[in-house]
């Protein structure tokens, strides 16, 4: 096949039949892989504020900050919000573990989920009842339960269904000045995968530099599908135009429908 015959087929029906074809059979054998590893996504996403800080101020003088009778360097919150990715699982009984990585500990909590209150762990639970009589198990020291019970809240969530978020508010007392705290978010339950969504600007729910990376890639390919296919300049100037306008709109529905049916078929 000569160079011309190869650019009548690349502009026919035929090249965009066998496209199709190509595109439609690995969609297929992909989507065929993930239904024999069917997983249950749990995404979370954290937003950390600084609300006091201890310091000495030229002006007011000396400002200190006190958890109780503890002197603490700074207070922060942090809103934590839990999503159910799939769209075909509800999550029953699930254990929900909210970590901290860094030296602080967390001093309160509250939860924004329906009109229920999550209960904690049988583990945490009884951990923060030694805790507050002071009677550790044999060979536990009281500064290794304070440590283990202040930088962890561990929740049996009841249910949690498909698509459906929850937010979890931590008040945290921090000792490393004013860098936020680093916590994390565990879920021990066969089946469930947890991760953590990018912070930044979003545009329609999806990250914009993603959502513009994602677009330009598909811009891309459809210019370059519209120039073998047309005949006029014109329609290929318009066609570039266009989707270089909407570059990031385009690439924020791609995502948006990306993540439909892999939560269909997770």
């Amino acid at each position: 096949m000569d160079f011309s015959q190869a650019r009548e087929y690349l502009r026919s029906t035929a090249f965009l039949g066998d496209l199709v074809k190509v595109i439609g059979a690995a969609g297929l054998t992909y989507l065929l892989t993930r239904l024999g590893k069917r997983m249950t996504v749990v995404s979370w996403a954290v937003s950390t504020f600084h609300l006091a800080a201890s310091g000495k101020h030229d002006r007011f003088g000396e400002i200190s900050v006190k958890y109780g009778a503890v002197d603490v360097d700074n207070i922060f919150m942090a809103q934590i919000t839990v999503t159910n990715e799939s769209g075909t699982v509800d999550l029953k009984d699930m254990p929900l573990a909210f970590l901290v990585q860094s030296n602080a500990w967390i001093v309160g909590q509250g939860q924004h989920y329906r009109h229920d209150t999550i209960p904690f762990s049988e583990t945490w639970r009884a951990a923060r009842e030694r805790q507050r009589t002071g009677q550790p198990y044999a060979g536990e020291t009281k500064d290794a339960l304070d440590e283990w019970v202040n930088k962890r809240r561990e929740f049996l969530l009841p249910v949690l269904n498909r698509g459906e978020s929850l937010r979890f508010d931590f008040a945290l007392v921090s000792w490393d000045g004013a860098v936020p705290p680093t916590l994390e978010v565990a879920i021990a339950q066969a089946g469930v995968k947890v991760r953590r969504q990018p912070t930044g600007p979003h545009l329609m729910g999806v990250p914009t530099k993603y959502a513009v990376i994602t677009g330009a890639l598909v811009g891309v390919a459809l210019t370059l599908l519209v120039a073998l296919v047309a005949r006029h300049p014109m329609a290929i100037g318009f066609a570039s135009f266009a989707v270089g306008a909407t570059a990031s709109i385009l690439g924020a529905l791609t995502i948006r429908a990306w993540r439909y049916l892999r939560r269909l078929f997770a």
